[in-house]
């Protein structure tokens, strides 16, 4: 993360401020995963079913595997779009209001926080509900 101010090259008094937008992303994917993981652990046993009703109708466990990571993965675009938004927005206020500077958009908080969010949300769904997936039909539907 680059400092909030840094000494500017042509005086040695001035000091030149630059822009938020930098490292405003970086509590986001705290955030995401603050909200995933409890969301996935108790829909575990809604999961668990659906899963066993798909399997036991004819679906293969990578089709069930792949509705659920497609489902986590939108999740992930969605709060990594959202993330990305909020930081253009606290970037550019804190840039024109508080800092008094001319506010630059950066399209590669948008990128981040899309590949970001979809791979850290996909990923930590999968390790979540990976058990959901592999358990036998049979055993959830008899329980």
């Amino acid at each position: 993360m680059r400092a909030a101010f840094a000494p500017d090259s042509n005086a040695s008094d001035d000091f030149r401020a630059e822009p938020v937008s930098a490292g405003a992303t970086q509590g986001s994917s705290d955030v995401e995963l603050r909200v995933l993981v409890p969301s996935a652990t108790t829909a575990g046993d809604e999961r668990r079913y659906e899963s066993a009703m798909l399997r036991t109708l004819g679906a293969r466990r990578a089709t069930v595997l792949q509705g659920v990571l497609s489902e986590f993965t939108t999740l992930g675009l969605l709060s990594g779009l959202l993330a990305a938004v909020g930081a253009s927005v606290a970037a550019y206020f804190i840039d024109t209001h508080v800092l008094q500077l001319h506010y630059t958009f950066d399209w590669l908080i948008f990128v981040e926080g899309l590949v970001g969010g979809a791979l850290l949300v996909a990923g930590t769904g999968w390790l979540a509900t990976r058990s959901v997936v592999n358990q036998p039909p049979l055993k959830t539907l008899r329980a």
